[in-house]
């Protein structure tokens, strides 16, 4: 029966979550037009099958973020993403501020951390899951999340290993 009465909560449209998706993709287009110059060929496959799951995740993600509005829940986890974001835009704004080399996402370590945008990201959409009380996209973010870590370590591997210039 308490699954029949979460259900009952359910509405079919959150604002907060359609925010949250806009919201952290903006740096994507700015790199999109300016980041892809420099890259090298092949730095971003942990396998087929992995790849295939990260991009399942980030669409199941998107769509459950938009698509299903619960209460809100504690708003420590609503501040907890806005501090990963705004420590994931400030990462971006040094991106570009120095060059926009392409190698730098993967390589540059930042509070020891490595792939830190990758981290950041990841720490969002988990704690945004969270506070949306969204537990559909909480599976879909941590899916990703393990996903998008491996993708993003077997690129800093390929690319610490490689003489880049």
């Amino acid at each position: 029966m308490d699954i029949l009465l979460e259900f009952s909560q359910i509405k079919f449209f959150s604002l907060y979550g359609l925010i949250a998706a806009i919201v952290i993709l903006i740096p994507n287009f700015a790199f999109a037009k300016k980041g892809q110059k420099n890259r090298p060929d092949d730095v971003d496959s942990c396998g087929a099958g992995i790849c295939f799951l990260e991009l399942l995740s980030r669409a199941v993600l998107t769509i459950v973020l938009i698509c299903i509005r619960m209460p809100l829940s504690h708003i420590g986890f609503g501040l907890a993403a806005a501090v990963a974001l705004i420590v994931y835009y400030c990462l971006w704004i040094n991106f570009f501020r120095s060059g926009s080399n392409y190698p730098d996402i993967y390589v540059n370590r930042f509070l020891g951390l490595p792939v830190p945008f990758d981290v950041f990201r990841n720490v969002y959409f988990i704690c945004i899951s969270l506070w949306l009380s969204n537990f559909y996209a909480l599976i879909a973010a941590v899916v990703y999340a393990c996903c998008n870590l491996a993708n993003a370590v077997k690129a800093m591997k390929d690319l610490s290993s490689r003489k880049l210039s």
